[in-house]
């Protein structure tokens, strides 16, 4: 199935005003300077992928993804960082996906777009600040191969890949003097590689690598200073069971890790962000009218954060591939 990448809320936000010397500022950024530092775009990496990633056939597919995030701890590096800080991010993103029967490298040829509808709000030392509205939106071309033959041994497990290019494009309202803004005035350039594997009938894993290059926003912050967010590697990781025809249970999670340093100005600015994350989740799903009709929900539970909010996340998607 397919996801949405990446989830979440702070689209283009600030992290945590840090100060060495005795004044902490909590903002929404992490860095020692008197500027804030860029927050990775949650709502497009944090586990928006199922428990059947890749295997999807030539088609549409129309779903929709709710989740909400909350958070009253802002970890700097791995302690809690001091100010009142509290975070809470309702996001709906809605996605369309084509996959033709035309053949192109060994896969399908296909495309999809996601739009997400952002409501949240950021409450620190520094005061409150609140956003709604379209964020900015992923526009993307992918290859979906058919069913592949893995054969170890005597045994031979089915498996399905996907690979995927694309950029969120910036056409969410974004606002310098905000903390809180569901646009983020850059482009980040968004590619993975998933797969799905059955180890039996009823036991499947999937995994998908992701890796994020962001564009420079030149009015970053009451100054309009140059900011160039660093670059993020990702990867969602799913195991699931079918207890019964058309219901599986399992475990999902992500991991992340900012790989190069935030610039400002032309300044690198340190606190790169870490995050592990892992839940349970339930998957549900009918033919109905030879249309696959299916509903998952899950829960994210923050486990290993450094430079971010630490949370918990809750989803729940339906959708219909015809």
């Amino acid at each position: 199935m397919v996801n949405g990448d990446t989830m979440l809320n702070q689209y283009g936000m600030r992290k945590l005003l840090f100060a060495i010397s005795a004044a902490v500022v909590v903002n929404f950024g992490i860095m020692i300077s008197s500027a804030a530092a860029f927050y990775q775009l949650e709502y497009q990496n944090r586990c928006n992928t199922n428990f059947l990633d890749s295997y999807i056939k030539p088609g549409f597919i129309f779903q929709t993804f709710f989740y909400n995030f909350k958070s009253v701890d802002m970890r700097l590096r791995g302690k809690e960082a001091p100010g009142d800080f509290k975070l809470s991010v309702n996001v709906s993103l809605n996605q369309l996906l084509y996959i033709s029967k035309l053949r192109v490298l060994g896969g399908y040829l296909g495309g999809e777009v996601i739009v997400p509808f952002i409501n949240g709000h950021l409450a620190t030392d520094a005061g409150r600040s609140d956003d709604q509205g379209v964020g900015d939106t992923l526009v993307a071309v992918l290859l979906q191969s058919d069913e592949k033959k893995l054969r170890l041994g005597s045994y031979t497990l089915p498996f399905y890949w996907r690979l995927m290019g694309g950029a969120f494009v910036p056409i969410g309202d974004y606002d310098h003097d905000k903390d809180f803004n569901v646009g983020c005035n850059l482009t980040t350039f968004h590619t993975y590689l998933s797969s799905t594997i059955f180890l039996s009938p009823k036991w499947a894993a999937s995994w998908r690598i992701m890796y994020n290059i962001h564009t420079k926003n030149s009015e970053y912050g009451p100054a309009k200073d140059d900011l160039k967010p660093g670059q993020l590697f990702n990867v969602h990781f799913s195991s699931c069971y079918a207890v019964k025809e058309g219901v599986r249970v399992g475990v999902l999670g992500h991991y992340w890790r900012q790989t190069t340093d935030d610039k400002l100005n032309g300044r690198h600015l340190r606190g790169r962000e870490l995050a592990l994350a892992v839940g349970p989740g339930i998957f549900l799903n009918r033919v109905i009218d030879k249309n696959n009709v299916f509903l998952e929900g899950h829960a994210l539970f923050d486990t290993t954060i450094r430079n971010r909010p630490q949370g918990t996340t809750l989803q729940v998607r339906g959708g219909i591939m015809f």
